[in-house]
């Protein structure tokens, strides 16, 4: 059975976080960017001073596949979702920027491959608001990541992206 996992908002969020879809450990807590990968982006965001817990959380495909963990979505759930996160980010008011991590996310305002859209900059138009939006790896394709030197490149990288 699927499970939707609703994004995250608190009151007056400055930063949006979009990923790509919830892992188990997001639908067994009911809440995007929990488990160790979600642990990595908000240590990340500490870094740079801020509070993941006063920021936003959402993913273009709000739907966890217990069956298929390594799910991706297709072209028409990419473009609903893509829609909606759209309508998420326009209801509030308080944002001023959106961090897209991972290629799914990242498509959102860019084309190409992750390596190509690493460390973009765009501004994207939700309502009567524009909000600047950075592109940058997964916090799980670091992870994934066996050789210290290249988590060290990732990490400078995508600390870089954030501290714009």
């Amino acid at each position: 059975m699927l499970e939707i996992v609703a994004p995250w908002i608190p009151p007056a969020p400055r930063v949006a976080i979009i990923g790509q879809s919830p892992g188990r450990d997001e639908a067994r807590q009911q809440r995007p960017f929990i488990g160790p990968a979600g642990q990595q982006l908000r240590g990340w965001l500490r870094t740079v001073g801020l509070d993941p817990d006063e920021e936003m959380f959402t993913n273009v495909h709000d739907l966890f596949h217990p069956d298929d963990h390594t799910y991706k979505p297709i072209a028409r759930e990419c473009k609903e979702g893509y829609a909606r996160v759209k309508g998420e980010l326009a209801d509030v008011p308080s944002l001023r920027a959106v961090l897209l991590v991972g290629a799914i996310a990242a498509h959102l305002c860019f084309k190409g491959g992750m390596g190509e859209m690493h460390g973009r900059q765009a501004i994207l138009e939700v309502g009567v608001t524009r909000l600047r939006v950075f592109a940058c790896y997964h916090p799980s394709f670091y992870l994934r990541q066996h050789s210290f030197k290249r988590r060290a490149e990732i990490e400078t990288d995508v600390l870089n992206v954030m501290a714009e």
